[in-house]
């Protein structure tokens, strides 16, 4: 089967493409020319989220990051991600306690992007006077509670492969290495990234914290889209887009729905 993902916002050789359209031969996973497949689903990403992580990160907690990549606060968001990618931003992820961090959350604030604090040495009084800036959420906490958490997924490009030592890239100068869901940076326990699906994500919140399915599920759902003020999904009501999957009692996937369609059955091999 193939799968159409439309209104792509591609990064080539420095350039934004918005409009661009990547074709995926579901059966190898692999990207093929685009045009008409025969059986083939389509989803459009034309409301797609931009959520960077960086490149306003502390050196000192850089994790996995590449620091040379780093940037001063003061160099303008518009230099950084261009002006289409910032309209495509929604979030965010930054340090507070480097120089000009509180004027670029401000800035940020006000075009209706939301700030993260996260990558961070910043103390309390740094991360309050950003709060009081305009942040309001961040990455990478640890204790929070069903009606506020959102659960993510790294799902860095070594999610599917066995488990090994891989080199690095740009991003990432450093052999990487895959234990399970886990990628760390080769002979330390620096964290580099997951491997783990969404679905993971929700099981492994049941079965650690004891909440039910219906409450992890909310963390990828309903508090997500409260979050970013979308309004039209999110939520299975009238009104709102058909985006949804059905689970069994285990929180396995089973059947996915984008915009009423669905595009993925586990009873035909992942076919719809």
């Amino acid at each position: 089967m193939h799968l159409s993902l439309r209104n792509v916002r591609l990064c080539i050789d420095g350039q934004l493409h918005p409009q661009a359209q990547v074709d995926i031969d579901t059966g190898t996973g692999k990207i093929v020319e685009s045009g008409d497949h025969p059986n083939h689903n389509t989803i459009d990403l034309d409301n797609a989220i931009i959520a960077p992580e960086g490149p306003y990160l502390q050196p000192l907690k850089k994790g996995a990051h590449n620091a040379s990549f780093f940037q001063s606060p003061t160099v303008p968001a518009e230099d950084i991600y261009g002006d289409e990618g910032l309209a495509a931003t929604k979030v965010v992820t930054l340090a507070p306690e480097n120089e000009g961090s509180l004027d670029l959350i401000k800035n940020l604030s006000q075009k209706g992007i939301m700030v993260s604090l996260g990558h961070s040495n910043a103390t309390y009084n740094q991360g309050l006077a950003a709060v009081e800036a305009g942040a309001n959420v961040a990455t990478m906490l640890f204790k929070s509670n069903s009606k506020k958490c959102i659960l993510i997924t790294d799902s860095i490009e070594l999610a599917g492969l066995p488990d090994g030592t891989y080199p690095g890239h740009s991003q990432i100068p450093f052999n990487q290495t895959k234990i399970g869901s886990k990628v760390v940076i080769e002979g330390t326990e620096t964290l580099i990234g997951g491997c783990a699906s969404l679905s993971e994500c929700v099981q492994n919140l049941v079965r650690w914290s004891g909440c039910s399915i219906a409450e992890a599920v909310r963390c990828v759902t309903e508090n997500v889209a409260k979050l970013m003020a979308l309004e039209d999904r999110g939520i299975l009501e009238p009104g709102r887009r058909a985006d949804f999957v059905v689970l069994d009692d285990e929180a396995n996937v089973l059947q996915t729905w984008i915009g009423g369609v669905k595009v993925w059955d586990i009873q035909h091999g992942g076919n719809s």
